[in-house]
């Protein structure tokens, strides 16, 4: 039943260019402007889905999930150069990876043990593997804190409400922060950005919305929420000011399956925002798919789109 659960949440979870005149939305919607980039480029090729594109700190290399050799792994390569690394081989589904701060090791989700759970690996040396998390119930989305002494990640109960929880990896502390989805360590190690649906029955729509939150749990603060669209994948500004996050009209909580997933569907886009919740910019106008977004120094934002045919990892350097 385990296998059979975390086989049904992969599906859900991982089906999960700034102009002068990018359009802005208002309570009048939005005018699409035409998409200007600098230097946009094609980074992956394969035929089979690359998702998840996480840089390392001094830029050098990229890590991402592919199906490119059936279930999903983990694969790694130097965003200059095509020649691809895979890190992961186990006969499951590895997903979410992400590197420490100092890129030696990088965090990700596997379902090996029967559900996912959080493993650490070494980037460059060995096959071993950590792992961090050992219950029962899905654990996803791993974030490093910047100091690199902790993991936040979402545990997702078979019933009821996601829920995201951080671990000390030096005492091995757990504390449990807030429902939601996702959670990603701001800049400054202070904040957690996540994503929660807007609940019906307190008059929300339904979609989900943009939040941030104090490691403790407290100052918990909506950025960005709307009843036409909801957020799925999203990342933060590398200054911290801003965040970056797409968008569809599918996204949308209607089901507790529903509620743990993160796909891409079409016509989802990019955008941006201040983390006080003003000015929501356009970022892209593609007809397909865009999202996944990582933002890293110089501008530099790598993320996943099908405006190739099959769904891979592009970047592209945003205009002053």
């Amino acid at each position: 039943m385990r296998v059979r659960c975390a086989a049904v949440l992969l599906c859900l979870v991982s089906l999960v260019a700034l102009s002068s005149c990018a359009s802005t939305y208002t309570s009048r919607g939005v005018v699409p402007a035409e998409e200007s980039f600098q230097n946009l480029t094609q980074i992956t090729f394969d035929e089979k889905p690359d998702i998840e594109p996480h840089l390392s700190a001094d830029g050098r290399l990229l890590v991402f999930a592919s199906r490119r050799d059936g279930d999903y792994n983990i694969y790694m390569k130097n965003p200059g150069s095509k020649a691809v690394i895979r890190k992961t081989s186990h006969g499951a589904n590895d997903v979410n990876p992400v590197f420490s701060p100092d890129a030696a090791r990088f965090a990700f989700a596997s379902s090996r043990s029967g559900n996912f759970d959080i493993y650490i690996m070494n980037t460059q040396k060995g096959k071993a593997k950590i792992q961090v998390t050992e219950s029962p119930e899905n654990e996803l989305f791993p974030s490093w804190s910047p100091d690199g002494t902790k993991l936040a990640f979402t545990r997702l109960p078979a019933m009821g409400e996601p829920y995201i929880w951080m671990k000390d990896l030096e005492s091995g502390e757990m504390t449990q922060i807030c429902v939601g989805l996702a959670p990603k360590f701001s800049p400054d190690g202070t904040r957690l950005l996540y994503k929660k649906a807007g609940y019906r029955k307190l008059g929300g729509s339904g979609f989900y919305e943009l939040w941030a939150v104090d490691l403790d749990g407290d100052n918990d603060t909506q950025i960005v929420a709307s009843d036409q669209w909801g957020i799925r994948s999203f990342c933060w500004s590398p200054d911290g000011r801003h965040v970056m996050f797409s968008t569809s009209k599918k996204a949308r909580s209607t089901s507790a399956k529903i509620a743990y997933g993160r796909t891409l569907k079409k016509g989802a886009d990019l955008w941006t925002v201040r983390v006080d919740g003003s000015v929501v910019t356009q970022v892209t106008s593609h007809r397909g798919t865009n999202g996944d977004p990582f933002w890293a120094a110089g501008g530099h934002v790598y993320f996943v789109s099908d405006r190739s045919g099959g769904m891979n990892i592009w970047r592209f350097q945003l205009q002053d």
